[in-house]
């Protein structure tokens, strides 16, 4: 009859109800099971990779950052150098002590040193460090950088800075010993790159390379070596020697790049105008903000090759002009020096 057949079909439709939800309770479980083995397997290759790509990471633990500070730096520089007997340029620390005092007249808060004192083959290179002289100051950070070739010490050393320490300042600038900010329509007072830096809008500032040298005006190792060498080349070099003067917080960096030599890129960043130039594009892949290559009469790096320049008699090379613009700078780095202790 009519109600026997209504009940079979409903206990048809139950049981196929029942049959259902089993099975997509199956599913649900079988996904659950496997997104739980999915996540434990993904977690383990995550670390495995992690602990494979951990030597190119930066470091943004607080504690890598300067546990003598009580707050980050604003400023800070980065060096590789080394110093030793042979060397043809005569510099010593006395010229690593020069640089460090100019450039804490310029407003650097701390230093990251690496010295290249210790060669491989040579038995008495751990004479040539300078530990004992700067590793107890406490704006320095000093790093004994083992490695025999400079040339090919310089990248791995930037390399290690960043992954290593990566820095917490608000700008940091790459130099070398025999490099000099310069500001030729400024005043030139206590702080002057920091508070250029701290005013500019652009994630990484490249500075234009003034070369310096000819033949020494004067011969007393006790003066100061920017001091003796008054002549430069008039204009700026347009070949790509450029120093970088960045932002760490504004940089993405996986540890591939190379850090010395400063490529400008030309993707919506900011234009100097000079259309001749081949420009180069930044090695950092910057997060927001813009490169600038900075015009050399606001901010330029006097570099004084020494007697590597000299005047030249090709007609095509133009002579050295004289320029003793560092000798007023100098003597107030000494009165600065002086009140500061």
């Amino acid at each position: 009859d009519t109600g026997t057949e209504t009940r079979i079909v409903d206990h048809v439709i139950a049981g196929f109800a029942t049959a259902i939800m089993s099975l997509l309770l199956m599913i649900l479980l079988s996904l659950l099971l496997l997104y739980q083995l999915l996540n434990r397997f993904g977690r383990s290759r995550t670390c495995s990779k992690m602990k494979e790509l951990l030597p190119f990471i930066p470091s943004r633990n607080p504690s890598a950052a300067l546990p003598s500070s009580p707050s980050p730096p604003q400023l800070s520089a980065v060096l590789l150098f080394r110093l030793f007997a042979e060397d043809a340029l005569h510099f010593t620390s006395k010229d690593l002590f020069q640089w460090m005092d100019y450039m804490r007249y310029a407003g650097v808060d701390h230093f990251y040193l690496y010295d290249n004192c210790l060669v491989a083959d040579d038995d008495d290179a751990d004479d040539e460090c300078v530990e004992h002289l700067v590793g107890a100051l406490p704006d320095v950070t000093y790093v004994k950088w083992q490695v025999q070739d400079y040339i090919e010490a310089q990248v791995p050393a930037y390399n290690h800075h960043l992954r290593t320490h990566f820095p917490q300042a608000s700008y940091e600038i790459l130099l070398d010993m025999d490099e000099y900010p310069f500001m030729p329509n400024s005043d030139m007072n206590p702080n002057f790159l920091k508070d250029y830096a701290l005013k500019k809008q652009s994630s990484q500032v490249l500075l234009r390379t003034v070369f310096f040298g000819g033949v020494a005006s004067s011969d007393d190792d006790n003066d100061w070596r920017v001091l003796r060498y008054t002549r430069r080349r008039a204009m700026a070099e347009r070949d790509g020697r450029t120093k970088p003067m960045y932002q760490p917080s504004k940089i993405n960096y996986d540890g591939t790049q190379n850090l010395h030599e400063m490529l400008l890129l030309d993707n919506g960043r900011e234009r100097t105008g000079i259309k001749e130039e081949a420009f180069k594009y930044s090695p950092y892949d910057l997060i927001m903000g813009y490169d600038k290559m900075e015009d050399e009469s606001v901010l330029r790096l006097n570099h004084y090759w020494c007697e590597r320049l000299s005047d030249s008699t090709d007609e095509t090379t133009p002579p050295l002009v004289y320029d003793d613009s560092m000798t007023d700078v100098i003597r107030r780095v000494k009165e600065w020096k002086t009140t500061k202790g």
